[in-house]
């Protein structure tokens, strides 16, 4: 009974908290701090990404349900919340448009990756609070395949996926597919390119320009 009481209390606690309790403390962190994981650099394209997104968030959460500034807050509510906030975005919709599938599914991208960054910068927080959450995906647009094209080269790398002859080429082909990437960009991918901890691939296309892809 003391252990509970004990640990409601230190909940409680938590849930008041103080400034580096809320999300718009640790949003400025993120956003304003290239070197998250180690010495490698975000882009200032990146940066910027992350700002918006989380510059929209707090805005919402001040405006409609303030008690979740508090990130422990996020930790049984959070999910439901963050359902809650993308339905909003996509009927009522942001500062100039409803928000598409795809721009949901860019935004529970980052949010996710800060929730996690969070994790790693404060004691106690749990990690993947907002992982695999079931947000719709935009329709993938393949016009360089017919359906009947696309039922054959799913049966082919289904046939050869182990055969000692395409074993090697059946990931890239994968890859392609799912990513929309050039050959040469598939090519040149390198293990220094993932990045685990935010689950995303740094992409070096045409003209050394810099892009990611996010994982699931």
């Amino acid at each position: 009974y003391a252990d509970t009481v004990s640990n409601e209390i230190n909940s409680n606690i938590k849930r008041i908290g103080g400034d580096k309790d809320t999300i718009r403390y640790w949003a400025k962190f993120y956003y304003t701090n290239p070197y998250r994981f180690g010495n490698i650099a975000l882009t200032e394209k990146s940066l910027r990404g992350d700002k918006c997104a989380l510059t929209y968030l707090v805005q919402f959460v001040e405006n409609e349900e303030p008690s979740m500034l508090n990130i422990w807050n996020w930790v049984e509510d959070g999910r439901d919340f963050l359902v809650r906030y993308m339905k909003h975005k996509q009927i009522i919709g942001g500062d100039k448009r409803k928000w598409s599938n795809g721009s949901v599914n860019s935004n529970y991208r980052m949010i996710r990756a800060f929730f996690n960054f969070v994790s790693h910068n404060v004691e106690g927080y749990p990690m993947g609070i907002l992982n695999k959450m079931p947000f719709a995906k935009s329709e993938t647009i393949t016009e360089t395949f017919t359906p009947l094209e696309m039922v054959k080269v799913k049966q082919f790398m289904e046939d050869y996926a182990d055969g000692e002859e395409w074993c090697w080429f059946i990931p890239i082909l994968h890859t392609l597919l799912e990513t929309g990437c050039r050959v040469s960009e598939v090519c040149s991918l390198r293990i220094n390119n993932l990045e685990p901890i935010e689950r995303k691939i740094s992409i070096i296309g045409k003209g050394k320009k810099k892009r990611f892809l996010y994982l699931k």
